[in-house]
């Protein structure tokens, strides 16, 4: 009966660990591949631009697999992305109770976007619109404080959802 059991778990052992094709890691090997970031700002926002370049490509320096180029390095590319800004917006949301003229809360919206192009085949490989929208509420009397949290929160997310987008395009 001893013999039995030993038997018994030996093999259930084996089955277990030669049938179950357990392989530690990724299953698909991630490819590096080079791209170059290209900004166009057709909105009314002029100060955007350089705050939005830095944060973006924060966020593209992210991807591990991508080696990210400036518009003028001399490296070779594979990919392309052209990020065109558009329709910056920013309203008042609400306003203060003891002064009604004086806004308590912003909302801003901006339009972006993106095209990636294949260097290679000149292919585009995707070619979408973004609406970003943040909120801010007015804590100090710092003029334009609102205005410049609310394009950092811009900037943030535009990043965050067109290097994810760009991700999943290229692999």
């Amino acid at each position: 009966m001893n013999n039995l059991r030993k038997i018994t778990f030996i093999w259930s052992f084996l089955v277990f660990f030669t049938g179950c094709n357990y392989q530690a890691g990724f299953s698909e090997e991630s490819k590096e591949f080079s791209l170059s970031l290209h900004f166009k700002n057709n909105s009314k926002a002029f100060q955007f631009t350089p705050l939005a370049k830095r944060i973006v490509k924060e966020e593209f320096f992210r991807i591990p697999e991508a080696n990210v180029f400036s518009q003028k390095g001399s490296e070779p590319k594979d990919y392309v992305v052209k990020i065109t800004f558009s329709d910056y917006r920013v309203g008042s949301d609400s306003f203060r109770p003891s002064d009604t003229i004086v806004a308590q809360t912003f909302r801003s919206r901006m339009m972006a976007r993106m095209q990636v192009i294949e260097q290679k085949s000149g292919n585009q490989l995707l070619d979408r619109n973004y609406s970003f929208i943040a909120a801010s509420q007015s804590g100090s009397d710092f003029e334009h404080q609102g205005d410049r949290q609310l394009q950092v929160s811009l900037a943030r997310d535009m990043g965050q959802r067109m290097s994810r987008d760009v991700l999943e395009n290229i692999r």
